[in-house]
């Protein structure tokens, strides 16, 4: 009976994973004019798909955070948008 359980357990944990790790991070372009001429900044975004609706969410600018920093985050977020605080 317990290792029913267990198994029950694991096997939550291991959809609530891929759950969090089915997110795409992205950089966009966003091209700003000024006086000495156009210049181009790279923000990190974040989507992922919660049924229905897609989730585009805004994670920083590229100059502050690397990949790995925003994928992080972007994990942190998704977590906290589904209810669940650890991952």
């Amino acid at each position: 009976m317990h290792d029913k359980d267990a198994r029950g357990d694991i096997r939550n944990a291991l959809k609530l994973k891929a759950r969090l790790g089915d997110l795409t991070v992205w950089g966009m372009k966003k091209i700003v004019k000024t006086k000495q001429g156009p210049r181009t900044n790279i923000y990190w975004m974040v989507s992922w798909r919660e049924d229905k609706k897609m989730h585009n969410v805004y994670l920083g600018s590229a100059k502050k955070l690397s990949r790995e920093q925003a994928y992080e985050k972007a994990r942190t977020l998704k977590a906290k948008a589904l209810g669940t605080e650890t991952f």
